[in-house]
């Protein structure tokens, strides 16, 4: 298990679907 800044896996997987989701909206605004 590798730790990223005391992140947890489940705070890291909510912070990347959010910029994921983010940036799928930016890019249909386009």
């Amino acid at each position: 298990m590798s730790q990223h800044t005391g992140l947890t896996p489940a705070l890291l997987q909510t912070v990347n679907y959010d910029s994921h989701r983010e940036l799928g909206t930016i890019f249909i605004c386009l």
